[in-house]
């Protein structure tokens, strides 16, 4: 036999085992980590049970019943401090709820990525007693019942690479009663579980009665986030449309009215030898407050602020009591509080900028033009006594300076509407029609324009 022809022989013999090997070892392994995970959620109040087993040599189908038999461990680590009695209805409106996993896996770990999917099957006993009093609770019942909420996720050797919501669309109405809901292609598409990213076409909710009704969307949601570990990190949001509305339908003048449009915000967090630095930015093209006959609107709103040179340390033990849920337990968050101020930090404004604000009221309307304000905030490493009285003593390690920008014209006019006496004006520096504030505050003293007032 030549050779080339004991080589070519060798492959496929080694193909055809791999063909019928590799699918038993991969099986082997997908039981071991479905056992595993199975012993460690028992422990923790929820079981899991097969519902049904397709399984065929290349690829693991089945289907499988978890079951929230005890929510005590979820409920105790919420890092909340709740009252029992809480906890108790919690306990009982949790405890019995089904979820249904079903997982199409294939044995070949190179071959297409695997498909998860975990829906909401069925509510505990109590919360279905009380739905059940209801056409629309029992509607709801029926549609979760028919998988109205149900996430797939795609894996990639068991790590999640994409989990997307089913469109929801809820239409449920008992004569003047209405129930709607709806989110559209709601998708996380995930690098890591430290970095991923959410997208959301729409969300609407909207509730309706003979006596009023209410509506809240959010239109075109973005949210990424990058986050090396707990002192690294950033993260974007942005948003096309927020709005809330709330009406009372006998009354037309009874109104709420609230809309955001192009809402954008990010955050940094990183670490500098022992101590954490953090910024955070936000702006919005147009704010919309409307109630009854008065209207406030804003545009260009922006706003940046950080918080430098925290203790390190001090952050640790903070998320670690929020880890372990003793955050609002034996004075540990008065105790965190009392040395955060102890250690300092430094407080920056950075920006508070709004481009223009309409204002119509009942019996006045009036429009100001560009404001702006950014200030800093100082608090030096000290042992004050925050018992101690009086309290002008916890200044003493603080100092700060703020500076507001706004055209002479918007000064004067609020000054009239507030009836303040023109004497304030020599706390104003007006320049090329603009007025400038500046107010410095250091050693226990006051200055407005470099003009000692305390």
């Amino acid at each position: 036999m030549k050779i080339s022809s004991k080589i070519t022989l060798g492959i496929i013999m080694i193909s055809i085992v791999a063909v019928f090997t590799v699918p038993y070892i991969y099986n082997t392994k997908i039981n071991k980590v479905i056992k595993e995970y199975k012993v460690e959620l028992k422990e923790k109040g929820i079981s899991i049970q097969v519902k049904e087993n397709n399984d065929t040599y290349f690829n693991l189908q089945r289907k499988y019943i978890i079951s929230i038999d005890d929510s005590t461990y979820f409920l105790n680590n919420l890092k909340t401090d709740l009252d029992d009695n809480i906890l108790l209805t919690a306990k009982n409106l949790l405890d019995g709820t089904i979820f249904y996993l079903s997982l199409d896996l294939k044995k070949y770990p190179f071959s297409q990525n695997d498909i998860a999917t975990i829906s909401l099957s069925e509510l505990s006993n109590n919360i279905q007693k009380e739905l059940n009093r209801e056409k629309i609770g029992r509607d709801l019942i029926d549609f979760i019942e028919k998988d109205g909420l149900l996430l797939t996720l795609e894996l990639d050797n068991f790590n999640i690479k994409e989990a997307k919501l089913k469109d929801v669309a809820l239409n449920l109405n008992d004569g003047d009663k209405y129930l709607k809901h709806n989110i559209n292609n709601f998708i996380i598409k995930f690098e890591s579980m430290k970095k991923f990213i959410v997208n959301m076409d729409k969300l609407s909710f909207r509730v309706e009665d003979k006596s009023f009704y209410t509506t809240f969307k959010v239109n075109s949601y973005k949210y990424e986030i990058n986050q090396e570990n707990d002192f690294n990190g950033n993260d974007k949001a942005t948003i096309k449309n927020i709005s809330f509305n709330f009406n009372k339908s006998k009354n037309k003048n009874e109104n709420i009215n609230f809309n955001l449009k192009d809402i954008s915000a990010d955050s940094i967090v990183n670490e500098k030898d022992n101590t954490i630095d953090s910024s955070s930015y936000m702006s919005i093209k147009n704010i919309n407050v409307k109630t009854n006959n008065q209207q406030i609107e804003f545009t260009d709103f922006k706003t940046k602020i950080s918080v430098n040179e925290i203790d390190k340390e001090l952050i640790q033990k903070i998320l670690d009591s929020l880890d372990n849920g003793t955050i609002y337990k034996n004075n540990v968050l008065h105790k965190s509080v009392k040395d955060f101020i102890h250690k300092g930090f430094t407080f920056n404004l950075d920006k508070f900028e709004v481009g223009k604000s309409n204002i119509k009221l009942a019996n006045n309307n009036f429009e100001l033009g560009k404001i702006s304000i950014n200030s800093n905030i100082v608090i030096n490493n000290n042992d004050i006594n925050l018992n101690q009285k009086p309290s002008i003593l916890w200044l003493s390690p603080i100092s700060s300076n703020l500076n507001v920008e706004m055209t002479k014209k918007d000064i004067l006019f609020i000054m009239q509407m507030l009836n303040l006496p023109n004497e304030y004006l020599g706390f104003v520096k007006i320049e090329n029609e603009k007025g400038f504030i500046n107010t410095k505050y250091k050693n226990n003293k006051l200055f407005i324009n470099n003009k000692k007032v305390l």
